[in-house]
């Protein structure tokens, strides 16, 4: 999906983490607590944080397996989300 949204850009999908691509919003939730430590990476700490903090000027593909009515409830509308 990653790769539709953004031009079928292979080198930058080349170069940049998948999780950092498409952060996986779930992650921080399955991760128990001991596994955490101060250097880790912030989209495999707190998925969710990293996804408020990306560059609100580009398209953003986010990985869930939460069902559509967690989303905010505006989310749709002010986004162009597309939910497959």
């Amino acid at each position: 999906m990653w790769l539709i949204t953004h031009d079928m850009d292979t080198e930058t999908a080349a170069k940049t983490d998948e999780l950092i691509r498409s952060p996986f919003l779930e992650l921080g939730a399955l991760m128990s607590p001991q596994f955490r430590h101060a250097d880790m990476p912030l989209h495999e700490k707190d998925p969710i944080s990293f996804a408020d903090n990306m560059a609100a000027d580009s398209r953003r593909v986010l990985t869930t397996h939460m069902p559509i009515e967690f989303l905010p409830p505006d989310a749709l509308k002010k986004n162009k989300s597309r939910c497959n």
